[in-house]
């Protein structure tokens, strides 16, 4: 049986049973993996814009009642058609760098919450909101089934617009100075400059105009991963061939293929960047992972174990 169809019959089986009572829509004992929200929870991770690991994230929180009737209530049914598609939405986004909560209005204690997100009357439910990790949300007005790309669409967007912070595009430097001006502007970076900082990055190379579905789902997640390490990894992106080429001679490869992740784990001096492979001597500490068919959840494995063999290497020297 295919994932849509269980929650189909899921959604079915909601409508059929779900009465008058109050009842638990994201059963603490199963994991469904939508987190149910309390005041405590919603002030230390929604509204902090970070998940339960401390890395920068989106929250789409569903702001619901438990209590209806689905022949008498319409606003209740749709509280338990979104179900499914909420559901869906977080294992969509398991160990992504965005999380799916909900908030339950029959829960007295949760009631300050929705009056300050304007939300007076349960009538008025349910409400898809979207939080970004600087504080911004907005309303989710789109059909259900529309909710996951909406999301990713929001996170790459996100990333575009705090590019400069988050995941400068690189160029290599020129001789030319009117290039090397353009080079430092507030969205473009020198792959020099980035080399020579202090602390592990990672530069996500691509091809602009070849690779199609591929290329733009390894954007969305190299997107999705700059913004979940910010403060941990130094973020990059490039599609200069010069950098590419330099950074494969330190990978060992030799026959790298686009979409990829580097992994830079030593701080270089500007000559050793610049002349190094000039004279034959290839960056060291370059590890390649190719992204043909990116998977966040085994990349982000990747980058936690490099995070942390990269802050033992700094330890020990």
């Amino acid at each position: 049986m295919s994932p849509r169809a269980a929650l189909i019959i899921v959604h079915i089986l909601c409508t059929v049973l779900i009465g008058t009572e109050g009842i638990e829509f994201y059963p603490r004992d199963v994991p469904l993996d939508v987190r149910n929200l309390n005041p405590v929870t919603y002030k230390e991770l929604v509204l902090a814009g970070i998940d339960t690991k401390g890395g920068k994230c989106f929250h789409v929180v569903k702001f619901y009642s438990s209590a209806g009737d689905v022949n008498l209530d319409p606003h209740f049914a749709r509280s338990v058609r979104l179900r499914s598609y909420i559901i869906e939405a977080a294992a969509e986004f398991r160990n992504t760098a965005a999380v799916v909560s909900a908030i339950d209005w029959e829960t007295k204690a949760n009631r300050a919450l929705f009056r300050e997100q304007g939300i007076k009357r349960r009538h008025s439910l349910p409400v898809v909101k979207i939080f970004a990790p600087d504080g911004s949300s907005e309303v989710f007005t789109g059909k259900y089934d529309e909710l996951v790309e909406y999301v990713k669409i929001q996170v790459q967007s996100y990333v575009k617009r705090n590019r400069r912070s988050l995941m400068p595009k690189l160029r290599h430097v020129v001789a030319n100075t009117k290039v090397r001006a353009a080079s430092t502007t507030s969205t473009t970076s020198t792959f020099e400059s980035f080399m020579e900082k202090q602390g592990p990055g990672v530069i996500f190379a691509y091809e602009p105009k070849r690779g199609g579905e591929a290329r733009v789902r390894a954007e969305q997640t190299a997107a999705a991963l700059a913004l979940n390490f910010h403060g941990k990894l130094r973020f990059a992106k490039t599609s200069d061939k010069k950098v590419v080429k330099l950074l494969d001679s330190g990978s060992g490869s030799n026959t790298i293929k686009m979409p990829v992740f580097f992994f830079i784990y030593e701080k270089y001096k500007k000559e050793e960047v610049e002349e190094g492979p000039k004279r034959g001597v290839p960056l060291k500490a370059v590890a390649a992972y190719p992204s043909a068919s990116p998977s966040y959840e085994s990349l982000q494995a990747w980058l936690v174990r490099f995070e942390a063999a990269a802050a033992a290497a700094a330890a020990a020297a």
